[in-house]
């Protein structure tokens, strides 16, 4: 299995969260998770508010039906096995 470092970039992100139905902007949402950054962080990095990225995240939760990014990034990288 390939490290997650190496499998994260925006079109593998792009393709493993079609099945979920996610926006364009959940997308980024998720791919600058899977970054490492915080709320705060993609916030900034997207001139949003904290309250709109906490509010993204809560509904890729709903699509993806998990609780916690860990399952969140888990389930996009088991997605492509």
């Amino acid at each position: 299995m390939q490290s997650a470092e190496s499998k994260v970039n925006y079109s593998f992100i792009l393709a493993q969260s079609k099945p979920y139905l996610l926006s364009p902007r959940e997308t980024q949402i998720v791919y600058l998770l899977m970054q490492g950054q915080s709320c705060t962080q993609i916030a900034i990095c997207l001139d949003i508010s904290s309250n709109t990225v906490r509010t993204l995240v809560k509904r890729v939760y709903l699509k993806m039906n998990v609780s916690s990014k860990t399952a969140m990034i888990i389930k996009i990288l088991e997605s492509n096995e």
